[in-house]
């Protein structure tokens, strides 16, 4: 069925085969169709406007933007006359192709007016110095306006961009609500997309957490650590009475004297997901402290953390006066254990809701470590020491920091049948770090790391001893043959230059095309891998000068002997040439692999000739002469 002709002539071939793909789409989905079907004519134009939008963006803050599309509960109820169950999971493999996402959001309309807030600059703190800092994205995105021109304005449901594998350190509290926090407190919907950056607090500044959420807040948290925060009132790492959503990331570090080290979650809805609680102190609830509110946690790894009750976290009703509000806790095929208390080492629920029996583990040595309600059957009490579970918490690749499995934990293999899935119900194809899950077959690990056991990774290793020659006015390539180590690589040179014209990339490849007065460098290389192992090298680019050729040719005479070379000047042999018009005087023949003219000439006359040179990096050259023979 053909809903709108619009895409058959439209100048941009790329959107109008998306949009193409989406009709195909909508032939096998009623809902779609329908959809479609009622939209009216003006969809194509907004189809096309929020595809060109999402094209144009970096692909860091692409992903995150396709993430939120895909978990938009905004957008679920705009086509709530639409989205079934198995609907709802189409909206989210919908929106992780760059067509489909921009079907959704022209069809949520108010999901296109967000804004992506690109920071700039490690430096938090609000300075007049064009770049954006974190503090003043924050601000644009709480105000939906452009309060400091650093920073793009912001706009609805805003994305934050940090930049990749920064350290953002706050030196000093920007909010009191819920006690000194580091950042400005979030009000309005915010994603930070982390890039594998650490947000903490320096050492030597006074204490106070690093973020709080307000209650018209919804923040959340993507591929970002969080560490160092020290709140008196609690949540070192992070207060939450809105709603928080934390994902591929690690809260580590943190410390409360009062309530959950890592996270304190206070009448909200917070969401964990493929990320990692790790290291955390407090009085209750080293890791997380949920009072009152909505706790999930999905694939997730919480350990190390420690306390005076419910090392890994505690889950327990509040009372204003007025009787008291439960909390509730759900906790799907997730991971704690090696948590330290004197009550619960691992998990304490007071008075309120648990959901387990989901593929947990939880608990070391045959104790779950856990009061106020019992795990289920599908729930793994593990027979074993954490030391046969779990490694330290470490850079396994990725872009934070994780707990790998040991080889033959019991977490390996031992999560739902048929595969992970996420909150919203939709299969999850990666653990944390980005390494595909399952492993192997369809049943997963426990806990946010997936993998055969402990990574496994030979040593980082540079192949290349020499690199290629090169010739000015010539492309270049030349190739470190980089290995081992976990990919990505980050490679920079950290001594010298490569000759104009050329550049170095990530993948370890050298290329360009050399500027014609490029001349010989010598540099310095560091490679560095996922797991901040690194190597260096010292290698020199020769540049030749380019190939000029020089054909000046004695005269001859009629009858005697003649011998006469043509010369080169640069490049690099061996050489080719050859006569690409006109022709040897008779009696005279021409050697192509030395340019030597050769022979006794028979007939008297001018000779013109245009003569070629060929060299062994592909530099070409040519030269008229008239050869002359009396």
């Amino acid at each position: 069925m053909k809903y709108f002709d619009l895409y058959a002539s439209y100048p941009d071939y790329t959107i109008a085969a998306a949009w193409e793909s989406q009709i195909k789409e909508a032939d096998r989905s009623p809902w779609l169709a329908d959809t479609l079907t009622e939209s009216g004519d003006e969809l194509f134009a907004r189809f096309a406007a929020c595809y060109a939008e999402l094209r144009a963006l970096p692909r860091s803050a692409r992903r995150a933007l396709q993430r939120r599309i895909a978990r938009s509960g905004e957008l679920g109820a705009v086509l709530s006359k639409h989205f079934q169950l198995n609907e709802r999971q189409q909206q989210h493999r919908m929106a992780w192709s760059l067509a489909g996402a921009a079907l959704l959001m022209a069809l949520g309309q108010g999901v296109a007016t967000a804004a992506t807030i690109i920071v700039t600059t490690s430096n938090p703190n609000i300075v007049a110095d064009g770049q954006c800092s974190l503090v003043e994205a924050i601000l644009n995105a709480n105000n939906d306006g452009g309060t400091h021109v650093d920073c793009a304005a912001g706009s609805g449901a805003d994305t934050i961009v940090l930049p990749a594998n920064a350290n953002v350190t706050l030196t000093k509290a920007s909010d009191n609500t819920y006690g000194p926090t580091g950042l400005p407190l979030i009000t309005s919907r915010i994603t930070i997309e982390g890039n594998g950056a650490v947000i903490g607090r320096r050492g030597s500044a006074a204490a106070f957490g690093l973020m709080a959420v307000k209650n018209s807040g919804d923040l959340t948290l993507q591929n970002v650590t969080l560490s160092g925060g020290s709140s008196s009132v609690g949540g070192g790492g992070v207060f939450n009475s809105g709603i928080l959503s934390i994902e591929n990331s690690t809260i580590s570090g943190n410390t409360t004297n009062s309530r959950g080290g890592g996270i304190y979650n206070w009448y909200g809805n917070l969401t964990i997901e493929n990320s990692t609680i790790s290291g955390n102190t407090a009085n209750v609830g080293g890791g997380v402290h949920n009072s009152a509110g909505l706790l999930t946690i999905t694939n997730s790894t919480i350990s190390g953390n420690r306390a005076d009750e419910a090392g890994g976290l505690s889950n327990t009703y509040f009372d204003y006066g007025f009787g008291p509000s439960a909390a509730t806790l759900t906790v799907n095929n997730s991971l704690i254990a090696g948590n330290q208390a004197t009550v619960a080492p691992e998990t304490k629920n007071i008075g309120s809701i648990v959901n387990a029996n989901n593929f947990n583990l939880f608990g070391t040595n045959g104790n779950s470590g856990v009061s106020g309600f019992t795990p289920g059957p599908t729930d793994i009490v593990p027979s074993v020491s954490l030391a046969q579970i779990l490694g330290p918490l470490q850079n396994n690749g990725g872009p934070t920091q994780t707990h790998a499995l040991i080889v033959g934990s019991p977490a390996i293999d031992a999560g739902k049948p048929g595969g992970c899935v996420d909150s919203t119900g939709a299969l999850l194809t990666t653990d944390q770090r980005g390494f595909p899950r399952p492993f192997n077959g369809t049943i997963c690990d426990i806990g946010s790391y997936e993998g055969p056991g402990e990574l496994q990774v030979s040593p980082l290793n540079v192949g290349a001893t020499t690199l290629a020659t090169g010739e000015a006015g010539l492309s270049f390539t030349s190739d470190l043959l980089i290995s081992g180590g976990v990919a990505p690589y980050i490679v920079a040179i950290t001594k010298g230059k490569v000759p104009a014209g050329l550049s170095l990339g990530n993948d370890g490849v050298i290329s360009g095309t050399i500027s014609p007065d490029a001349k010989s460098a010598k540099i310095t290389v560091r490679i560095t891998d996922s797991l901040n192992e690194s190597v260096s090298n010292t290698f020199t680019i020769t540049v030749l000068k380019a190939l000029n050729a020089s054909a000046r040719a004695k005269t001859g005479r009629v009858g005697k002997n003649y011998n006469a070379s043509l010369k080169t000047k640069g490049g690099l042999g061996p050489f080719n040439w050859s006569i690409t018009s006109g022709a040897l005087p008779p009696g005279l023949n021409f050697n192509a692999a030395t340019g030597a003219i050769t022979g006794i000439p028979t007939q008297a006359g001018e000779f013109p000739l245009t003569v070629q040179v060929i060299d062994a990096l592909g530099g070409v050259d040519a030269e008229n002469l008239t050869l002359t023979v009396k």
